[in-house]
């Protein structure tokens, strides 16, 4: 049984196949632009599920290296200050030494003391660090300038424990509170009390104490050393988890561009040839729907 083309159905037939050959070439054009294969779900369904779960790796990976960055800057920070402190003891225990000497005068300590009041203040303003608005060594009372001006040496802030996120699940301390470092004074061993002491017995020209003061501030020495020490070790697992987070965005980019990009020569060399097989195909129905003897006798 023979079947009858009309026309109209070759017509139909010939429109449809340049439809479809324009969607071709408006594709691989939106691929060229774009230099993506994906462009919407529909190109790939597999290849568009691997890439969302590629996007959201990057996502996290993203969220958590802006944690770190946030946790290095509050750390760095801390380590400055405590640099600072560490100085200034050192100069204390410096003027400590000298103060007693049975040969300094008690003009020359009273001179002693004043500075060691300056450099009291110098350790407060170390304590009151400010990284944008908030004070580091506050604890969780972050508004709150942990040390007043002046002779009351109390810690105003409190023991509460700050930490960032540094990976899937991971959580690092990374603040150290004033009372850790300075003590809040009346009496307890920490620094402000030894410097109190010391500006104490310097008013009394109590040379044997004086000596005894320099255990204490050997001591307290020995704390902020292991402070220290802390968070330096803090600083380097920063480093490490910041590496590992780059290393993981650096291989999820490469999976997403395996997954979505596209060869750019290979994609223009479809398009030409595309174009060159529309081009004919124009021409071919150019001559196949001309008007035949019959459409002009209708």
């Amino acid at each position: 049984m023979s079947v009858r083309i009309t026309g109209q159905s070759m017509s139909a037939r010939v429109l449809g196949d340049l439809q479809a050959a324009q969607a071709r070439i408006a594709r691989t054009q939106q691929q060229v632009s774009t230099e993506r294969r994906i462009n919407q779900a529909s190109d790939d369904a597999l290849g568009t599920t691997r890439a969302l779960a590629a996007r959201t790796t990057l996502a996290t990976v993203a969220k958590h290296q802006d944690s770190i960055a946030d946790a290095t800057s509050r750390v760095s920070a801390t380590g400055s200050a405590l640099s600072q402190i560490t100085e200034v003891m050192h100069r204390v225990r410096e003027l400590t030494v000298q103060a007693a000497n049975g040969a300094t005068t008690d003009t020359g300590r009273a001179a002693i003391n004043k500075e060691i009041g300056e450099l009291v203040n110098t350790v407060k303003d170390a304590a009151n660090l400010k990284v944008g608005d908030a004070y580091i060594f506050g604890g969780t009372a972050t508004t709150t300038k942990p040390y007043a001006s002046g002779p009351v040496d109390t810690y105003a802030g409190d023991a509460g424990t700050i930490a960032r996120t540094i990976g899937p699940g991971v959580s690092l301390q990374v603040n150290v509170t004033g009372a850790d470092v300075l003590g809040s004074g009346g009496g307890d061993g920490q620094l402000l009390d030894t410097l109190r002491t010391i500006q104490a017995h310097l008013t009394a020209n109590d040379t044997t104490a004086l000596s005894a003061d320099l255990k204490r501030l050997d001591t307290n020495l020995d704390t902020i050393g292991a402070v220290q020490a802390t968070i330096g070790a803090t600083q380097n697992r920063l480093d490490a988890a910041m590496s590992r987070l780059d290393d993981t965005a650096a291989t999820t980019n490469k999976v997403l561009s395996d997954v979505e990009g596209i060869d750019l020569t290979e994609a223009l060399l479809n398009l030409n040839s595309q174009s060159s097989a529309y081009q004919a195909a124009l021409k071919t129905a150019a001559n196949v729907l001309q008007p035949s003897l019959l459409d002009f006798l209708r």
